[in-house]
């Protein structure tokens, strides 16, 4: 699974409409997810300030022929991407 960004735009405080190219499967599709800023801090072993986000989207898997062996009533079609991630301020 890959995701490359194409756009992000301001929605509110602290939170962000994130847009870009979602693969998975070998197949390709332009997706938005919601993307929220946690804050920033110090990293206490690395000293180094760290700013953490949280991703959550939804996909459906029959668009990326994802999980196609089971069908809908066994398995939702929806799936729920959640991510979280800290980022390092680099020297």
């Amino acid at each position: 699974m890959t995701f490359r960004s194409t756009s992000i735009k301001k929605t509110g405080k602290n939170k962000y409409k994130l847009s870009g190219d979602l693969t998975l499967t070998g197949i390709t599709k332009p997706v938005s997810m919601d993307l929220w800023y946690r804050g920033t801090i110090e990293n206490p072993m690395s000293k180094t300030p760290t700013a953490g986000f949280q991703l959550t989207g939804v996909i459906k898997r029959s668009e990326f022929n994802f999980g196609s062996k089971f069908p809908a009533p066994m398995l939702s079609d929806e799936v729920t991407i959640k991510a979280d991630g800290e980022f390092l301020l680099s020297k």
